[in-house]
């Protein structure tokens, strides 16, 4: 015969294995759909912290930091393929020479690395979303 602290007993016990599977498929749960987000998280501040160190290199080969005239030649060639180059002679034109010398160039030189740039983002933009 049973008494009734024995039934609380085996009732408590299968309560116990139940509550241990529903946590446990509630951990496997939010690990599922929490980890791929925290990864995801994780490499868009990888990405973040390597744009900007690329900014500030390139900043600085595009003369940002002195005038590209009195940099090394190698350099100076370097500063020809990078278009904040072209934006940074267009402000030093304007501000210290009140001058517009090749602001149509800078100008257009600007607005073709911008087209290209935005066209590149729009097609990998495409792509991660087809896939």
């Amino acid at each position: 015969m049973f008494t009734f602290t024995g039934n609380l007993r085996v009732i408590w016990t299968c309560l116990k294995k139940d509550i241990r599977s529903a946590l446990t498929e509630r951990v496997f749960t939010i690990v599922s759909i929490f980890l791929p987000v925290n990864f995801l998280i994780l490499m868009s501040l990888f990405v973040l912290a390597l744009s900007i160190n690329v900014a500030i290199y390139l900043f600085f080969l595009a003369g940002g930091i002195g005038v590209l005239a009195f940099e090394p030649q190698w350099l100076q060639a370097i500063a020809a393929y990078i278009p904040l180059t072209y934006g940074d002679h267009a402000l030093q034109m304007a501000i210290f020479y009140n001058s517009t010398d090749q602001l149509g160039m800078d100008v257009l030189v600007l607005a073709i690395s911008a087209f290209v740039s935005l066209s590149l983002g729009v097609l990998a933009m495409r792509r991660n979303i087809a896939s």
